[in-house]
């Protein structure tokens, strides 16, 4: 992830480069919102994803971020192993 970069930057730049290119913006941005919605990261789709330099996002919802960058390529099978240990509902 690029730490400065905010949830929704991140997860559209990955839907822009797994997604068929032949899909407008409006498909690419109604696949984020969907996976942001699902996995209740859309109240910090503003907030940066940051680093130990700077403040970002807590380490349960960068954990989220990662889940949500594969799921925006929309993959047939997605196998994660133990991806809720350690989260608790935000």
């Amino acid at each position: 992830m690029h730490d400065d970069l905010t949830v929704k930057e991140s997860l559209n730049f990955i839907a822009a480069l797994r997604l068929p290119a032949k899909l407008c913006d409006a498909s690419l941005e109604a696949v984020v919102a969907d996976v942001m919605a699902v996995l209740e990261i859309d109240r910090i789709a503003h907030s940066i994803i940051g680093n130990v330099e700077t403040r970002g996002i807590s380490g349960g919802q960068r954990k989220r971020v990662n889940i949500g960058m594969e799921m925006v390529a929309d993959p047939s099978l997605l196998f994660l192993d133990e991806p809720t240990s350690g989260l608790g509902r935000t």
